[in-house]
């Protein structure tokens, strides 16, 4: 055993060198247990620090909740969504009313159907209709129909497939 450094565990924990020429029994350190493991090479346990907490953020009362999206945005059009398109292009729409309400980002449409049926499209965050389609959950073809025909947004712009 030469040059090597044995670790053993006393209460003040003593290191003693192998080489010194004491057997254990001389130094008061018991053999080798369980309780006292030795260590090879392995330097003195280092006290650590507490780590530092972190401080929760303050909310600033003044400032608006962030805006979220209603659902996920969809890069390409849905095969349903395209069939509907379809059906506003060749059946009968017509817009019968159309309301906006002051500075609101909210628009309400009248729009006589194919079927013959007054149905109120809501253009909003989310656009909504109140008609049987709409209300399964589907972006129905009234909706399809403001975008298109009433508000001409472009086929090629992602706005009026979105939910």
């Amino acid at each position: 055993m030469t040059g090597r450094k044995r670790k053993i565990q006393e209460s003040e924990g003593t290191w003693i060198p192998a080489a010194s020429g004491l057997s254990y029994a001389q130094c008061g350190v018991a053999g080798s247990s369980s309780s006292n493991p030795i260590l090879l090479d392995s330097p003195p346990p280092l006290a650590k620090a507490p780590a530092a907490k972190r401080q929760r953020k303050t909310k600033n009362s003044d400032a608006p909740p962030p805006e979220k999206r209603g659902a996920i945005f969809k890069r390409k059009c849905p095969q349903n969504i395209l069939e509907r398109l379809e059906r506003v292009n060749q059946q009968r729409f017509f817009m019968v009313d159309r309301t906006r309400n002051g500075k609101e980002l909210k628009e309400e449409f009248q729009v006589l159907g194919s079927t013959g049926n007054i149905y109120t499209v809501t253009i909003d965050k989310k656009p909504s209709c109140n008609c049987p389609d709409a209300s399964k959950g589907n972006h129905c073809k009234h909706i399809l129909f403001i975008y298109a025909k009433v508000l001409q947004v472009a086929y090629t712009s992602h706005i009026w497939y979105q939910k």
